[in-house]
Order: C-alpha cells, then sequence, then structure tokens
C-alpha cells in the first residue's frame, strides 16, 4: 500500500513539473506537459493518434463530426441554465431538496459525462456516472434533472444508454410528481423518445412496487334486432 501511494504521488507531480514529458497537449491558449505511458493509458482516442492507427483515429472523428451538431450546443446550454436555473426552480414542488446553488450536480455530471464518452476517457466517463448516480435522490425533483435529462438524449449516442437508462428509471420512479412540473411535461411534448421511454419505466416501477393492474373491463352487446 505504501508503495501503491508513493508511486501515485510521484507520477502527481510529473504532471505539475512535467518533468520527464514525452508529448504536449495544447487546448487553446494552455499546453500540458504530459506523459504518453500515462495518457495512452487513460485515453484510446489519445493512443490511436500517437501509435499512428489512422484508421480508428479516422472512425473516431466521423464518429464525433456525426455528433458534432448535438454536442456544440453543451457548454450554451449549461451557461443559460445556470443564468436562469433559479426562475426554473421556483417553479418546482419542494418535498426533496432542490439546487438552487448554481453547482447543477445533475446537469455538470451529465456533461461530464457526454465529454468522456466523446473524448473516450472511461476513467472520467465512470467518475460522472458515479457521482451523478449518487446525486439523483437529492436532485431529481429539480430542473437541473430536467435538463440533464434532455442533455443526454441528444448529446450522447443511442448506443451509451448507461447514464439514460439511471435518469429515465428515476424519472419512472417519480412520473406522477414530475408530471406536476411544466418543465418535465414540455421535455416529454417535444421528445417523443424520452416520453416512451419514462412512461415504460414506469409501469416497470409499478410492478416493482406491487401496484395492481387495472381491472379488466368485458362488454355485452345485445344482438341487434334487424
Amino acid at each position: 500500500m505504501a508503495e501503491a501511494a508513493g508511486l501515485k504521488s510521484v507520477t502527481s507531480s510529473l504532471l505539475s513539473t512535467g518533468r520527464y514529458s514525452d508529448l504536449q497537449i495544447v487546448c487553446k491558449e494552455k499546453t500540458f506537459n504530459v506523459h504518453r505511458a500515462i495518457c495512452c493509458l487513460a485515453s484510446k482516442v489519445l493512443a490511436a493518434a500517437v501509435d499512428r492507427e489512422w484508421k480508428l483515429w479516422q472512425y473516431q472523428q466521423q464518429r464525433r463530426q456525426q455528433r458534432q451538431k448535438k454536442s456544440r450546443g453543451i457548454m450554451k446550454h449549461v451557461k443559460k441554465h445556470a443564468k436562469h436555473h433559479h426562475e426554473s426552480t421556483a417553479n418546482l414542488a419542494h418535498s426533496q431538496p432542490i439546487d438552487t446553488t448554481g453547482r447543477n450536480p445533475l446537469l455538470n455530471n451529465a456533461l461530464a459525462f457526454v465529454l468522456g464518452d466523446k473524448y473516450d476517457v472511461s476513467g472520467f466517463k465512470n467518475l460522472a456516472k458515479a457521482k451523478y448516480e449518487a446525486a439523483l435522490p437529492d436532485y431529481w425533483n429539480s430542473a437541473s434533472f430536467v435538463d440533464s435529462l434532455k442533455l443526454l438524449y441528444e448529446a450522447s449516442p443511442d448506443s451509451e444508454r448507461d447514464l439514460r437508462d439511471i435518469a429515465v428509471k428515476a424519472a419512472g420512479n417519480h412520473a406522477r410528481e414530475l408530471m406536476d412540473h411544466g418543465e418535465f411535461c414540455a421535455l416529454c411534448k417535444a421528445n417523443a423518445e424520452i416520453a416512451f421511454d419514462v412512461l415504460a419505466a414506469s409501469l416497470v416501477s409499478g410492478k416493482t412496487r406491487g401496484i395492481p393492474a387495472a381491472p379488466a373491463v368485458s362488454q355485452q352487446y345485445e344482438k341487434c334486432p334487424c
């Protein structure tokens, strides 16, 4: 355990000092002196670029281009939500704690999950998923939840349903309460896929809680006298 802790401390210091760096990552005005052995193990995209595996690189480039239109407005959406968050949360019922601090844990972690999937950084994506799931019990009844649900359906690929399914299950469990909120109803009306998935989840939730099904109704018709 002591050796593992020491190794972690050494690798952490390599990033801050840039010592023995053999790779540079440039993001806008910032340049990061990093190490191939560490970064390439964490990101398949970086590994493909460094190893000249252009077929995989080109495939993922095409994949990103196909999703570019959906992901382009993510940050704009987050900024807009942060500006109007207090106004939207004022319309929600307060049966659960609601995020009014501007932190928006569900929306922020949904965004982190989308970015982690986009750049194929599994550790970042898994951490965002765990934090999202941990925040759900306290924030499902917030505008942040509705916006995160919309973001997951608009910006994540259909093949990546891990976090979608978690969010939809929560919506299904609390469908009755969420139907009182205009933002949630508007989202379901605008996106049929979300509405269908929430309906299916609510039916499963009802069976799990042992809610009896509606009795079958049989109708008797008299024979036509003609």
